[in-house]
């Protein structure tokens, strides 16, 4: 038989009659399984590959069709492995049908080869015009494969066909360095660092190796968790580069992961410290891989499944686009999951307008849990060293973005919620400082100890001004003054729960007060009753909710100007002050570190050396100011008996810098002024309005 043959018939004469195309597939008679590793109630798995010992090519054959007679005995309905295909090999009689059973990659003994035939199928191809090897393509169910022009239709998580009619629910673009400040709470541990590249117009995560520690770490992820939606299709996709992603030596190198995840649950991309080499599909778990992070059973568990085992694309020239990945050079990345607890996740890319799916993730009539606590996650990007690197590394990532695959309208989403403040006295004149009123915050951590990443939209607010003094002169409407601010610096944190929300509120009590230096989000002056509709301005999850900040808020660090030799020490920044609740905080979560245990360390103060190298506890008393406090007792409160007593401390005199965690907690806080001239007694009453998305 010449090669090839086995792809065609001829029509009689058979030394001169034309071919006729041919599908070749085979049947292969077994015997004897239950004598050697499995049992004879082994069940074949169809669709999968299994190998016949001493057969050509690669030795596989996929196994499309089983009858079984229940004795050991049987036929396989096989295809040969393409170089058996085209070289006429066939298997040996008596040789082995071996599958890797247990997972542990090596094959088990299942039967033997009895005898085998060749079985041809009439190819009744619709075909290209000058190619027959390029025909429609049928699946093992059936059904015709379909692509347009430009590539396969896309169909989203449920299979549905993409089309327009997609609400973003969270849009990355870097084109500006506010697009990474506003959205995100960055993480920089022991030489980690996220920058923003002005040019290029990216933002590099990363660290430098000559001063990585075994903690080393940069994380970025977005503030907003993206509410899943039940019944549609959860995306995200983002453009990332690795730099030297060879580098690793299964030791010393990084863990680089970008995608939709956070401490606790998420679907994400990852290259760990083997490295990766293009061209060459990583094997182990420490290579490029997939992973499936939960916290389902009280502790994380990350599912990797490596580039090899993909059951895609590999895109290591083998896979069915024949193309070759390259981590170094900027690819987009997505991922799709119905979820809803046991739904399928995908994880692919895009390359030369093809969408090509790398793995897909199956959770349904596997587990007894959920494959995840939530798909209510941040965008994220992180690097984590491990071992000691052999060179500085970094992602690199242009864009990222969120989507739900339907229509919404978010303000149609959450529970109704509202909160009427007490009737609070207004002494502030018009030429004073603003007068501070209450504010508002969501609760860090749930009651079940989940972190707090609900979503809450203003929808309106009402607010009377009246003066109480009987028969005032001016009558009993008061002019006010109103300032809503978001993150004013605070000096106190005693939260009390609203009822029947995950929100609580704060008013002041003796010392008590709130120095501004947040972000303006309502300035009103008006005469007696005041009322605004705010579904116009808190209209998307995005920019248009108020939710508390990932990750403890991010690091941040001030620059230290002064510090008096006093009990307690107060110290002066030399910019706004970052930290704008006072510590402990109550959450520390992030991604790989308890760096800080919820304080704040100061380092490089010259001078007033003994405060060098401690974390303390920190009550803000301005906008650039603060009393440092310890905590001697282990509380973590701050308590006037554990203030810092810098009296017998050298003096300041240089430099200094003091970092931590920002805090996870967003506050919305309250100011009024009023005309003293023309009232003398004034009540306020604001009456707030809100729902909360809870994730």
């Amino acid at each position: 038989m010449a090669l090839g043959d086995k792809r065609f018939t001829r029509i009689p004469p058979e030394s001169t009659g034309d071919r006729l195309y041919m599908i070749h597939t085979a049947e292969i008679e077994f015997e004897n399984k239950g004598n050697y590793d499995a049992v004879v109630g082994y069940e074949w798995q169809i669709g999968k590959m299994y190998n016949i010992a001493g057969f050509g090519g690669n030795g596989m054959v996929h196994v499309h069709g089983v009858y079984d007679k229940g004795d050991g005995t049987g036929i396989l309905a096989v295809h040969y492995n393409k170089a058996a295909k085209f070289e006429n090999l066939e298997p040996q009689t008596g040789a082995k049908i071996q599958f890797d059973i247990d997972d542990d990659d090596v094959l088990e003994n299942i039967a033997d080869v009895k005898s085998f035939y060749d079985v041809y199928i009439p190819a009744q191809n619709i075909m290209g015009y000058d190619n027959p090897e390029y025909g429609l393509d049928v699946d093992n169910q059936g059904s015709a494969n379909v692509r347009f022009a430009e590539g396969q239709p896309q169909l989203d998580a449920w299979g549905k066909l993409r089309t327009s009619g997609a609400t973003m629910l969270g849009n990355y673009v870097f084109g500006g360095e506010a697009k990474v400040t506003d959205n995100f709470s960055p993480v920089e541990i022991d030489g980690g660092y996220i920058d923003y590249d002005q040019t290029r117009k990216s933002v590099k995560v990363g660290f430098d190796h000559t001063a990585v520690t075994g903690a080393t770490f940069a994380g970025n992820t977005s503030n907003t968790y993206h509410p899943y939606i039940p019944g549609s299709s959860h995306l995200w996709q983002g453009t990332f580069l690795l730099n030297s992603p060879s580098s690793g030596d299964g030791t010393n190198g990084a863990y680089r992961r970008w995608g939709l995840f956070d401490a606790d649950n998420g679907f994400f991309f990852q290259l760990g410290k083997d490295g990766y080499t293009k061209g060459t599909a990583s094997t182990t778990n420490e290579g490029f891989c997939v992973v499936i992070r939960t916290k389902t059973s009280g502790t994380v568990t990350n599912t990797i499944i490596p580039q090899d085992d993909f059951n895609g694309d590999k895109l290591d020239g083998s896979g069915r686009s024949q193309l070759t990945f390259d981590l170094e050079k900027n690819n987009q990345y997505w991922i799709d999951a119905q979820w809803h607890g046991a739904g399928r996740v995908r994880f692919g890319t895009y390359l030369n307008g093809t969408r090509i799916v790398m793995h897909t993730y199956y959770a349904g009539n596997i587990e007894t849990v959920a494959m995840s606590q939530t798909a209510s996650l941040p965008s994220c990007t992180s690097i984590k060293s491990a071992g000691t690197p052999l060179t500085s590394l970094y992602i690199e990532t242009w864009a990222q973005s969120v989507w739900s695959e339907t229509e919404l309208t978010p303000t149609e989403f959450g529970k109704p919620s509202t909160y009427a403040s007490t009737h609070a006295t207004v002494t502030a004149n018009i030429d004073s400082d603003w007068q501070y009123l209450f504010s508002m915050s969501p609760k860090e951590v749930l009651s079940d100890g989940r972190v707090d990443h609900a979503l809450f939209m203003p929808t309106s607010i009402s607010a009377f001004g009246f003066d109480q003094t009987s028969g005032a002169a001016n009558g009993l409407v008061a002019v006010i003054d109103l300032k809503a601010e978001v993150n004013s610096v605070l000096n106190h944190g005693n939260w009390t729960d609203i009822p029947g929300t995950n929100v609580q509120y704060s008013y002041p009590t003796a010392g008590d007060s709130a120095y501004e230096g947040g972000l303006t989000r309502l300035q009103e002056m008006f005469a007696g009753r005041y009322e605004t509709d705010l579904t116009d301005t808190y209209n998307n999850f995005q920019y248009g909710a108020l939710k508390n900040f990932s990750e403890d808020g991010g690091t941040a660090e001030n620059t230290i100007t002064g510090a008096t030799q006093t009990n307690p020490v107060v110290i002066t920044t030399g910019e706004l002050l970052k930290f704008t609740n006072p510590s402990p905080h109550t959450v520390t979560f992030p991604l790989n570190t308890n760096r800080y245990q919820g304080k704040l360390e100061i380092n490089d103060v010259g001078g007033m050396t003994q405060l060098n190298g401690n974390k303390y506890l920190i009550k803000p008393i301005g906008t650039t100011s603060f009393e440092l406090y310890d905590d001697s007792d282990g509380s973590g409160n701050i308590d006037p008996a554990s203030s810092v007593d810098g009296s017998a401390f050298g003096a300041y005199t240089t430099g200094g810098t003091v970092k931590g965690f920002k805090g996870s907690r967003l506050t919305w806080s309250f100011y009024a002024k009023t005309r003293t001239v023309l009232h003398d007694n004034v009540k306020l009453m604001l009456t707030i309005n809100w729902k909360e998305i809870i994730q």
